[in-house]
């Protein structure tokens, strides 16, 4: 739809563009509990400091999945009596807890975390390190 006229799209009694604006803002308000962005579907609508606040929530709802996940894996490797001597557990690093995850959503809702810090820290912190890397130490 790149380039159409919108306005082409509605008639009488029917705008094409409100019906957008409804779905993309029943999108936002249908995945606000867990913080996906709905695939950029509302991000015209809101500030970076909100679609920031949302990705938070969306990394520590899956930071909770993850952790649910490998506990209740371990829950069976780690038990002796189905493995024996060959029982083993699940572990992940690197991954945020919620907890902080939590605590830097407060941050951008104060504004003590910009958004930037929370691309690079938490969202990006890969891209982050690279981008501030002088040439000597690339």
């Amino acid at each position: 739809m790149i380039g159409a006229d919108v306005d082409r799209l509605s008639w009488e009694g029917y705008s094409f563009s409100k019906v957008v604006e409804t779905q993309n803002l029943a999108v936002a308000a249908t995945t606000a509990p867990i913080g996906w962005d709905g695939r950029g579907t509302f991000s015209e609508l809101v500030t970076s400091p909100y679609l920031a606040f949302r990705r938070l929530r969306f990394v520590r709802f899956w930071a909770e999945a993850v952790q649910d996940s490998i506990a209740f894996l371990n829950q069976f490797t780690s038990n002796k009596s189905l493995y024996g001597s060959d029982a083993f557990t699940f572990s992940l690093a690197g991954l945020p807890d919620p907890q902080t995850l939590t605590a830097a959503m407060h941050g951008i809702r104060s504004g003590s975390l910009t958004v930037e810090q929370a691309h690079n820290t938490y969202f990006f912190p890969k891209y982050a390190k690279r981008r501030s890397a002088s040439p000597d130490e690339a």
